[in-house]
This record gives C-alpha cells, structure tokens and sequence, in this order.
C-alpha cells in the first residue's frame, strides 16, 4: 500500500463521507461520541472497554470498539484517494491555543493522576503533587514546563496530548474542509448538519459537554517565563493558527480556584490510582485467561491427534485382519490344518 494521503488518527465514516481528524484536548471526547452516535455505533459496548479510563464517557478512546466509524488502514488505496474534500466529503479538525492546551493536558493527566499516564511516566521527578493550595499548582506546572522545554527529545514531545498540532494537520496531505478552532464548534455542528442533508443523510449532530479539569486556566499560570517556553515550544501552531487566539484575554483572567476545586482533584487522583489497580488486575486475568486458553487449545490438539492415531490403529487392525481372513481362504494348507484341529484321534 502506498503512503496514506489521510492523517493517522483519522476517524471515518464512509456512508456519511466525514473525515475527523482528531487531536487531543481539542474536543476530542465528544466529537467521538457524536460521531460514534451519528455513524450508529453500539455505543453500549464502548463501557465493555476495559482500558484504564477514568469515566465511562472516555471509553469512547478504545478504537477496538468500533465497528462503522474506520481508521485509514481500513481502507485500500482507492478508498483513501476518494477521501477529500473536493470529491465531496467533509474533512475537519479542530485546534486549540496551545499554551491553554498544554496546562490542560497536564491537568488532565499528571495533577489528577490518570491511571494510563501514571504507569507511563510514573517515575518522573516533575510528576506533581496532590495541591493543597493555588502555589503548589503554579509551581509544579512550572517546573513541568520547564522540563519538558529543555528537552525536545524527552518523549512526551510525540505524546498525542503533548505534540504540536501542526503536526497532525500536516499529516493529512488530503486537505481540510476546514480546520475549527475549538471555540468554533457551533459552526461545526452546523456545518456537519448541512453537509447531511447535501449527502441525503440529513441529522442533527449534538455535542456533549466535557469537563475534565477541575482548574480553569488563568494568567498566573503563564508567568515567570512560562509563557514563553511554552510558545517556543509550540512556536509552529502559534506560527499557523496564532491569529486565532487572544492570549491577553487567559492573561487578565483572575486567579481564583476554589477549595472546592482541590479537594475535586484529590478526589480525581484517589480514584485514577483505583482505576489503575483494576486496570492491573483485568490485565493479569487477560494475560491469564489467554495462557489457559492456549494451554487448553494445545491439550485438544493433542487429544485430537491421539484420537486420530487410535483411529488409524483400529483401521489398520481390521485391514490385516480382513488380510488375515481372505489369506485363510485362499491357502489349502490353512485349510487342511483347520480340519486336523477338528479332528480328534482315538484316545487323544
């Protein structure tokens, strides 16, 4: 198969002709779900899932669910080629100031210890702490921050929560019907709702509403140079999509978090590790269960060659004793000592 013109993280939906190319902390979670609904996914199956996710509305994440909604490797090269907007189909993505996706992120997934990240980067010196208090927040996201500038090798540069999101819509040589800034997504709808009834398929796509962070974002979070590693970090999304976002809005932004807020993330945190252990726990069994199963599978491997020998055994005993029988007929000294057996001499 020749390289994909399609991005890799693409959901689509071929009898919609909808292409979505999503990327992390953008609305990624409910754009899912109203694709999954509108494509008409069991959306039950999804909290079959036994990934180590903190909500059920994040199982939504588990790609081995899906049955109708495809990624581009699902599709040969023909398909992929009729994927673009101008053979008529809708080709999104939606992006996001990357300075408030970053601590975004980092809340998400280090300061409220989401279970997956924790067996990832669990070891790390910058994880933060569980706060007690709006410093101990600025500080530790600031010593994140810090690290995670100084090193552009350091692996979470590639993680899909972390990484430029040029990157992604680079990846996507087909091109955009457009590309939505995450405070566009009422424009999306309505743009996905006509798109519909082009197509024939006419639907109301709705968005659920997402909180996944207890903190909201605030200008005290960007100082001390903050703020500006950051945008040499993410300097090509601020390069391409920049215009879009009025940072000095997030920078007046009071600094207020409740205490009703830290207890929240306490919570959060008490239950990722939770989930976590079960997430373990459903794993060992996994691994368990397809060590049973593959041990049981060798032993009715086993049992069926050995009925097969005894089959063969039985089917050769009976050929030599049919041999044995037509021999017998055939042979006058067979017969002749067959009658000297049936007869008895005098005084025997």
């Amino acid at each position: 198969m020749s390289p994909s013109p399609l991005a890799r993280n693409a959901f689509i939906l071929p009898e919609h002709r909808i292409e979505f190319v999503s990327i992390a902390k953008n609305a990624c979670t409910s754009l899912q779900w109203m694709l999954a609904d509108l494509a008409g996914e069991d959306l039950a199956a999804f909290r079959g899932s036994t990934r180590a996710e903190v909500s059920p509305r994040m199982t939504i994440h588990d790609r081995s669910r899906y049955r109708h909604v495809l990624r581009p490797a699902e599709l040969d090269d023909d398909q992929q080629a009729q994927v673009r907007p101008d053979n008529g189909w809708f080709c999104f993505a939606v992006v996001r100031d990357p300075r408030v996706r970053a601590f975004s992120a980092w809340q998400s997934k280090f300061l409220q210890r989401d279970p997956i990240y924790m067996r990832l980067y669990g070891g790390e010196p910058w994880i933060p702490r569980i706060p007690q208090r709006p410093e101990d927040v600025l500080e530790d996201f600031a010593s994140f921050v810090r690290v995670f500038a100084s090193d552009r090798g350091h692996r979470l540069h590639d993680d899909p929560h972390f990484r430029l999101q040029t990157s992604r819509i680079d990846d996507q040589a087909a091109g955009f019907s457009r590309v939505y800034d995450v405070s566009e997504l009422g424009e999306l709808t309505s743009d996905l709702a006509a798109h519909l009834v082009r197509i024939d398929k006419p639907a109301e796509p709705t968005l659920g509403r997402e909180n996944d962070t207890a903190l909201a974002v605030h200008g005290a979070l960007f100082a001390d140079g903050v703020r500006e590693l950051l945008e040499q970090v993410y300097a090509p999304d601020l390069a391409a999509y920049g215009e879009r976002w009025d940072f000095d809005r997030v920078l007046a932004r009071e600094p207020v978090w409740a205490p009703e807020a830290f207890r929240d993330i306490a919570s959060r945190a008490t239950m990722g590790e939770r989930i976590g252990d079960l997430a373990r726990i459903a794993n060992a069994l996994r691994a368990e269960n397809r060590d049973l199963a593959d041990r049981l599978a060798r032993a009715e491997a086993r049992v069926e060659r050995l009925r097969s020998a005894k089959e063969q055994l039985r089917s050769a005993r009976e050929q030599q004793a049919d041999r044995l029988r037509t021999l017998e007929r055939r042979d006058p000294l067979t017969l002749l000592a067959r009658g000297s057996r049936k007869v008895r001499r005098p005084g025997a």
